[in-house]
């Protein structure tokens, strides 16, 4: 805020001088007596009103990926669980991020994760538009999905 004022006072006492005011009697160089262009820049304010502002933006536009996590060897009621949770999560509008992560010896069959993914894509139906398929990289398989209809 202190700053503000200083910068207010600077184009007052500027703007005096362009109108001619001598200040204690003292004169004014030629240089002076022409007129000056001030240029001033309004960045939003001070830095606590542009963190409010920020703030705002993160709550307006919240972040829209969602994500779900599970095993190849998941057991069947906590793998519909898993699949009631996305399916939630795309009725809303958000985009889902689905993760396996293989364990051990389960690394040495891969394959079953990837038919767990395409089950789950199945699973989920028409609702859904992929938009990254499964990908394995390094103990994880990922893929991204998103609702077909959009807010």
């Amino acid at each position: 805020m202190r700053r503000k004022r200083r910068k207010i006072w600077r184009v007052v006492l500027l703007s005096l001088v362009t109108l001619g005011f001598t200040f204690g009697g003292v004169g004014l160089p030629a240089f002076a007596q022409q007129p000056i262009t001030i240029s001033i820049i309004d960045n939003g304010g001070d830095l606590a009103s542009t963190g409010v502002i920020i703030e705002n933006f993160k709550k307006a536009n919240p972040n829209k990926v969602k994500e779900i996590k599970f095993h190849p060897n998941i057991d069947t009621h906590d793998y519909q669980t898993k699949v009631n949770h996305a399916v939630a999560f795309l009725e809303k509008g958000d985009k889902l991020k689905v993760s396996m992560f293989f364990r051990g010896r389960e690394m040495a069959h891969s394959e079953l994760g990837m038919d767990l993914m395409q089950r789950f894509i199945d699973d989920l139906g028409e609702t859904i538009i992929v938009d990254s398929p499964p990908r394995r990289s390094g103990r994880m398989l990922g893929m991204m999905l998103s609702p077909k209809s959009q807010r």
